[in-house]
């Protein structure tokens, strides 16, 4: 399907052509309408990678979607901006206006109007620029100078722009942004045009663009590889409206339900924007994993929300299942079932082939494909960040696309245990091989505060628990002989033995690799009940009871984290 030709005025689409078309605004004309920045302050605010914590934020929205729910949206996202950064806000809506005396931009702030039943957003129209009969650049830095002085009075700018904006002049107010968000749904005309903005804008702004997927259809949320391979961008945030509730108000919609799907979406763009986002990172572990079950129990008590998890091995099983919707509660119900050995044995495939390994992860992705709902990373409620290790290429991967099932199997495989897992043609295993504790991985997603919580042991830990699990062996074996006689040679994870002596070297590699990790976090918890052990997943009460001992122990710490968190927004 082709886009329409018509332009904002003078045959201009947005296009890889499109500037040359389009008047751009001289520098001069920049430096009269922004004369109180010093040209350096200009370069910093020029790439939004660069700029400085406490320059005033602008970010842009191009609407490619129906009218009503991208209001909305934005609505919200004023809301929670206002909750999350308590600086000021402004909403600053450009549209296209056509009447008998010809087309016209009009700016103004929006604001809501209310019925009984209905929630409208209505434009409080402040300036008027007339396009037919005029020159396009004269009315562009007309335009322009309405947004910077709205830059200089305000911390965060919010401006609407219309669809059909000329690529010099949005290339020009990305000059002075931060993000630019294009919300677009599923339909054929609206990637067309989302396409046709990425490509007019330079390789150097596309790191500001952040596409935002308005759909509720399960089918594109499976598969969207055509929709960011078309667009050469990821996606950056997925919308899933409630199409019965786009009538309502934002109260109803956000404040009435704080902990519901569309809320969480909203004041997560929202955080981004205020730069205040926080992420959980739970590592490897085994068994000892079940203590993240406690941790999030308090989290989730203290109220306190995270834009991005990340797990590894086991504590991606826990993440996952957080980030599809499971409380904390349905997780500790989960951790019981565990009490039943039979229950552990119907999850585990034994293999005959022990060349390859002792266990088959096929059941247990079966399982977890169960009870995740066969959710793609798409699906999932909070955004999740899995590593794995390749073993063909040597190196850890970060995985957060395709079904979530298959992407636990690939972190959970242990070495010497497991048989690998294969992936898109190349075998994974464990993921607390190369990455038991990924802060780095969230890092680099521009997270800025951290909770970390691990179960993987400190050198004097490691110490202090083999000395104990010595002295606890020592006493087994002098009031029941026979029993010890009997474990150690039908136990292959009794220990001393050949499994047992695997897993203690691979946490022994792990206790540096958590350190350099934890040192990036703004607080690690680590709940390590005694005589922990990875292979201990019959006891989970034992370690689920231990995460929220720990976690209550360290409330004023977490209270302070996210203290800091609000604080540092837009600092």
């Amino acid at each position: 399907m082709k886009i329409p030709s018509k332009t904002w005025e003078d045959g201009a689409l947005l296009s890889p052509s499109s500037t040359s078309h389009s008047a751009s605004i001289s520098s001069e004309v920049v430096k009269q309408i922004h004369g109180k920045r010093t040209p350096k302050q200009r370069e910093v605010i020029q790439f939004g990678e660069n700029i400085k914590p406490h320059t005033p934020c602008a970010v842009h929205f191009i609407h490619l979607i129906e009218r009503p729910e991208t209001l909305r949206l934005t609505a919200a996202i004023q809301h929670h901006l206002h909750a999350e950064i308590f600086k000021p806000v402004y909403h600053l809506r450009i549209e296209r206006e056509n009447t008998d005396k010809g087309e016209f931009l009009s700016l103004g702030r929006a604001f809501e109007q209310r019925t009984r039943d209905r929630f409208l957003t209505e434009l409080y129209i402040d300036r008027k620029f007339q396009l037919t009969g005029t020159n396009p650049s004269v009315t562009h830095q007309k335009v322009l100078s309405s947004i910077l002085e709205c830059i200089d009075q305000f911390s965060v700018v919010l401006t609407d722009l219309p669809a059909e904006t000329p690529s010099s002049f949005l290339q020009e107010c990305l000059n002075y942004g931060h993000w630019l968000y294009i919300l677009l749904g599923e339909k054929e005309k609206e990637l067309c045009q989302a396409d046709l903005i990425i490509k007019s804008l330079p390789r150097r702004l596309h790191n500001m663009i952040r596409p935002v997927l308005i759909t509720g259809n399960k089918a594109i949320l499976k598969n969207l590889h055509p929709i960011e391979k078309r667009l050469r961008l990821k996606i950056s945030h997925i919308i899933r409206p409630d199409r019965d509730k786009l009538h309502l108000p934002p109260e109803s919609q956000y404040n009435k339900n704080p902990n519901g799907r569309y809320a969480g979406q909203a004041r997560r763009i929202a955080r981004e924007i205020g730069c205040c986002r926080m992420g959980l990172v739970l590592s490897s572990g085994g068994a000892k994993g079940f203590s993240y079950v406690g941790v999030i129990q308090i989290l989730e008590k203290l109220g306190l929300e995270f834009d991005m998890i990340a797990g590894s091995s086991f504590g991606a099983v826990v993440a996952a299942l957080w980030s599809r919707g499971y409380d904390g509660d349905q997780l500790e119900d989960i951790a019981m079932r565990f009490r039943n050995w039979m229950h552990l044995l119907k999850i585990i495939h034994h293999v005959m082939d022990i060349r390859r390994g002792l266990i088959d992860g096929h059941r247990m992705e079966k399982y977890l494909r169960t009870l995740l709902e066969d959710a793609h990373f798409s699906e999932l409620s909070i955004p999740l960040k899995i590593t794995a290790t390749d073993i063909e290429n040597l190196h850890s991967k970060l995985i957060d696309r395709g079904d979530v099932a298959s992407a636990i199997h690939a972190s959970s495989a242990i070495p010497g245990i497991c048989i690998p897992s294969s992936r898109n043609g190349n075998l994974y295993i464990d993921g607390g091989i190369a990455n038991p504790l990924p802060v780095q991985s969230l890092k680099d997603h521009g997270i800025e505060r951290i909770i970390a919580v691990s179960t993987v042991l400190t050198h004097g830990q490691g110490r202090e628990m083999g000395r104990q699990r010595i002295a606890d062996e020592d006493a087994f074996k002098k009031k029941h002989p026979i029993a010890h006689f009997l474990n150690k040679r039908l136990n292959l994870f009794a220990h001393g033995n050949a499994f047992d002596t695997l897993m203690r070297s691979i946490e022994t590699a792990q206790i540096r690799l958590v350190k350099r990790d934890a040192e990036l976090a703004d607080m690690v918890l680590q709940p390590l009940p005694h005589n922990s052990r990875w292979q201990d997943f019959t006891n989970p009460q034992k370690y689920v009871d231990a995460g929220k001992k720990t976690a209550i122990e360290n409330i004023d710490a977490l209270l302070a984290v996210e203290a800091a968190r609000r604080k540092g927004a837009m600092q």
